[in-house]
């Protein structure tokens, strides 16, 4: 039987507990990172609440909770090293999470990352092994909460001129879920300047392509993109472009996103594109954060396996994503989010409440 949601969060809390008496309130032990050595983690509870499924699916909610928790190791040559492991548990059954649309199991315990970096200089860095996506894309093309294999290099300098140029270029093996063969080239190229005294503007451009999906499409990953006789239908070569402007409206953070993305392999049905407004900032304590997002996928834009499973849908979409965020302190915040979504093929809207509570350790 499941366990509530009460008895999940004081189970996580007690095991917790032995980790965070080791910390102070930045999250590591002033000892060990003199010698070298910090302690990094995060904790995430999650409410879930989804209605107007396709094909007529009964409503549901879960609860999901999941803790993060490593070490790395730097020195003064530039070398760093680290591990983490994730462990995470869920109202819902692992055996729910295909038709759920996750990318992560619901109840999990494992490596979340193994690494090694190198800082050759100030300004150019390499990295290889299991880790984030060292790519900054929207939700639109990538799952942040995904853990590659990566093997990337990238560098940001900064011109007479005022501009900081930013570079990364690596290949990846995809590390998705039930097996996943997928591989991925991605580079991405990022300019960023003041545009004027209240106004720091930044262009992003990449390109991702994407290899041996079969194995995602056997395991029924495919989602909402165009499958034939076991097999996508679509190659996936995407050329991204983000524009990202950040300001101060009375003192409060403003950010306003704008991305594009065209799929190169695919015929037609391969444009997207998403934007979303930000105001104010929940990582600073007792900060107030208000946002609005609105996507719109065509079919085969982009690989549905990888999108932000905070949507529902990954393509072939129509949405909005209204959220309100609070800063409780330095470490912690909560978020309410909604999400509005029709699919292209249907006359009804899939419609989300998310409620998060998030710990950085």
């Amino acid at each position: 039987m499941k366990m509530s949601m009460s008895l999940m969060l004081a189970l996580l809390a007690l095991g917790a507990q032995p980790l965070l008496a080791q910390t102070n309130d930045e999250g590591f032990d002033p000892a060990s990172s003199a010698a070298g050595f910090s302690l990094f983690g995060d904790l995430h509870a999650r409410y879930d609440s989804v209605s107007g499924l396709p094909s007529n699916r009964p409503d549901f909610d879960r609860a999901q909770l999941r803790l993060r928790y490593g070490a790395r190791y730097e020195n003064a040559s530039g070398f760093e090293f680290g591990a983490a492991i994730r462990a995470s548990i869920g109202s819902d059954d692992n055996r729910d999470n295909r038709r759920n649309l996750d990318n992560e199991r619901s109840d999990f315990a494992g490596l979340d990352e193994l690494y090694v970096a190198w800082q050759f200089t100030p300004e150019l860095q390499a990295i290889v092994g299991k880790t984030a996506l060292p790519l900054a894309l929207s939700p639109m093309l990538w799952d942040h909460d995904l853990r590659p294999i990566a093997a990337a290099i990238s560098g940001e300098w900064e011109t007479d001129g005022g501009f900081t140029i930013g570079a990364t270029g690596g290949y990846f093996a995809g590390n998705h879920l039930y097996g996943d063969d997928s591989r991925i080239a991605a580079a991405q190229l990022s300019l960023r300047t003041r545009l004027s005294n209240s106004v720091e503007g930044e262009l992003l451009l990449s390109y991702l392509g994407f290899e041996d999906l079969e194995t995602l499409v056997q395991q029924q990953l495919g989602r909402t993109n165009r499958v034939v006789r076991g097999a996508l239908v679509s190659d996936f070569r995407l050329f991204d472009a983000q524009l990202i402007l950040r300001s101060r409206v009375a003192d409060w953070p403003l950010t306003v996103h704008l991305d594009g993305v065209h799929n190169s392999g695919a015929d037609d049905l391969n444009e997207g594109g998403r934007l979303s407004v930000v105001l104010g900032d929940r990582r600073l304590p007792g900060g107030f954060e208000f946002g609005y997002a609105i996507e719109r996928i065509q079919r085969d834009a982009v690989v549905a396996a990888f999108g932000d499973d905070e949507w529902w849908f990954k393509s072939r979409l129509h949405g909005y994503m209204p959220w309100v965020a609070y800063g409780i302190n330095e470490a912690m915040s909560v978020r309410l989010a909604g999400f509005i979504e029709r699919r292209d093929d249907l006359q009804k809207h899939t419609k989300r409440v998310l409620l998060d509570f998030s710990w950085q350790l």
